[in-house]
């Protein structure tokens, strides 16, 4: 089964095309990396994927469920996916784990267990504007 599955996927603002018709499928366990320039619409795919963006064509299902865009659901966004952007106004003092902690209703045995599998672990005791694509001035 599928994870993520996108097809026909574009997005069109203000007469300008954002994204071109993309289609892929992402079968469950395996990765996928995304690359490009900035501006390409990596952030942009990845937005329509967690249901943040509604694309102008297309669709997207995650697990089989149809991803419901901010033009159908009250409150956007699909269930058991998360958009994290590389902008974040989180305090510069925080560190990673405080901020994950805040975030997490999950025990902490089974969190440290998902940081470790995420290969995050190292970065728990990092502040927050020591991470990569974290701006320093501010």
């Amino acid at each position: 089964m599928e994870l993520v599955w996108v097809a026909g996927i574009s997005l069109e603002e203000r007469r300008a095309t954002v994204l071109s018709t993309l289609s892929f499928s992402l079968p469950m366990g395996q990765k996928l990396a995304l690359t490009g320039e900035s501006g390409a619409g990596k952030s942009t795919l990845l937005q329509i994927i967690a249901g943040l963006v509604e694309p102008s064509t297309g669709e997207v299902r995650i697990a089989g469920s149809k991803v419901r865009g901010p033009a159908v659901a009250l409150v956007p966004g699909h269930p058991g996916v998360a958009y994290l952007s590389q902008k974040s106004d989180l305090p510069k003092f925080l560190r990673v784990e405080q901020v994950l902690q805040y975030a997490s209703k999950r025990p902490v045995a089974e969190t440290q267990a998902l940081f470790k599998l995420c290969r995050i672990d190292q970065l728990l005791g990092r502040r927050t504007d020591q991470l990569s694509g974290a701006s320093s001035s501010g």
